[in-house]
């Protein structure tokens, strides 16, 4: 049995093939992981196109980069880590254009702005209605259902007034 293996051993060594064989394999495995990523990528600009045309708003690149980076998931990003995403992954954009374009969506209904405090604006891309938890140690900012909030005992609005809207940041901190 020594010498049978010793010739098995021989053989594979010497098949020619194998190596290549498995490269080939190797190289067709990430040929199709690059291709299935690549659909997605078209997948998620052709969503993100979409949801521009929906709110009246032209697909620029620029529009296009920054929806990309909010709508991958639901997510919630200030300008500046949108900027700094966006020069990570080697796009030439200025940080004043992030801002106008943020502006712009938020003006008309592609995000939500979520201001955590006076010095601290969020995007956020969930746009239904909803809260927050913002940890006021870390930055992160947590959805909260609308269903899992009850807001009673509203004092009396003004006159002639009406509420607009009613969200609600509970601010945290690590223990």
């Amino acid at each position: 049995t020594a010498t049978l293996q010793s010739k098995k051993k021989k053989h594979q060594n010497l098949d020619p093939y194998r190596d290549v064989s498995f490269a080939i394999y190797t190289m067709a495995i990430r040929i199709a992981k690059g291709i299935f990523f690549m659909e997605g990528v078209l997948r998620l600009k052709a969503q993100v196109e979409q949801r521009l045309r929906d709110h009246r708003l032209r697909p620029t690149k620029a529009r296009i980069r920054i929806g990309m980076m909010l709508f991958e998931s639901p997510k919630h990003l200030s300008a500046d880590q949108i900027f700094d995403k966006l020069i990570d992954h080697g796009h030439c954009i200025s940080k004043a254009t992030v801002y106008n374009t943020l502006n712009v969506f938020a003006k008309h209904g592609v995000v939500n702005e979520v201001a955590v405090d006076p010095t601290r604006m969020y995007y956020d891309s969930t746009t239904s209605p909803h809260h927050h938890f913002y940890n006021i140690d870390t930055g992160q900012l947590t959805d909260i259902p609308r269903e899992n909030l009850s807001v009673e005992n509203i004092p009396r609005l003004p006159e002639n007034t009406e509420i607009e809207d009613l969200e609600i940041v509970i601010k945290i901190k690590n223990k």
